[in-house]
């Protein structure tokens, strides 16, 4: 591979590195700095500000308070303290994503005490029971199930 291609190759996992928030943060901001070194390596200059941009704008959206805080920020925060900040925030996040990554229907259940079997019959049962949308039995009439 040429040095051009490579070159691309190596600025499309800078710019494309995306953050999984099922692993720590701070593999997710290795592989940008580590992406950034080879690229400068190659004489690709890279400065701190892209860094910053290309880490904050592909950031899980569990992040987003984090994120608006560094942007709104009275000054920039250096690269540093923004890796400081997300790496420190990252306990209280991945607590917060654990409960929020659990099934929609497993939650509910959980809270409410109930099964998917409460739904009784289905789309071609007009006389079905289920529950309406604060967990309290009803009938769905014709009109509300919309026809």
């Amino acid at each position: 591979m040429t040095t051009f291609a490579c070159c691309v190759e190596l600025c499309k996992v800078f710019y494309d590195t995306k953050h999984d928030p099922s692993k720590p943060i701070e593999i997710y901001i290795h592989k940008v700095i580590n992406a950034k070194a080879q690229l400068t390596t190659m004489g690709h200059k890279v400065d701190d500000i892209e860094v910053k941009d290309v880490i904050l704008m592909n950031l899980h959206s569990t992040y987003e308070t984090v994120k608006l805080s560094l942007l709104t920020q009275p000054t920039e925060p250096s690269l540093n303290v923004i890796c400081s900040i997300l790496t420190s925030s990252s306990p209280i996040i991945d607590a917060l994503f654990a409960v929020q990554s659990e099934g929609t229907e497993m939650a509910l259940a959980t809270k409410f005490g109930r099964s998917s079997n409460d739904r009784k019959g289905g789309p071609g049962n007009l006389n079905a029971t289920y529950r309406n949308d604060i967990g309290c039995p009803g009938t769905i009439t014709t009109n509300q199930k919309g026809e």
